[in-house]
This record gives C-alpha cells, sequence and structure tokens, in this order.
C-alpha cells in the first residue's frame, strides 16, 4: 500500500494504482464529468489506465460546476 493525497486527504491505495483504480475506489465509476489533476497537471481521461500513483502524490477530483 502507498499512501497519497486526494483533494488534501489522505487515502491508501495499491501501490500499483492507476488513476482509473483511484476513481472507481472512490465511488466515481460511473462519474462521466469528472475532471483530474496529478501534481498539478491535468491527465486526460483517455490516460487514466496508464497513469500510475506513485505515494506521495497529490491528487485532485473536480467536478464541474454549473453557473454563471
Amino acid at each position: 500500500m502507498i499512501q497519497i493525497s486526494v483533494n488534501n486527504s489522505l487515502h491508501d491505495i495499491k501501490a500499483d494504482a492507476c488513476i482509473r483504480d483511484l476513481v472507481e475506489q472512490l465511488g466515481y465509476s460511473g462519474e462521466a464529468l469528472l475532471g483530474v489533476a496529478l501534481n498539478q497537471i491535468f491527465i486526460p481521461k483517455k490516460d487514466w489506465k496508464t497513469t500510475h500513483l506513485k505515494a506521495q502524490d497529490q491528487v485532485d477530483l473536480l467536478k464541474p460546476v454549473s453557473g454563471g
């Protein structure tokens, strides 16, 4: 297990986890609109399966907000 920060909260995940694994672990598997930043760099959804997480990574999950 490794520890990462998700939206400023510590989480333990398996050592070989990718962003897609994390998103599913956190219950967002059906979430069509979700942005992910890894260490302050936006990761396109097409790269979630191939972008693996490391200990101490900082992940920000961003949901769109509507309004004017």
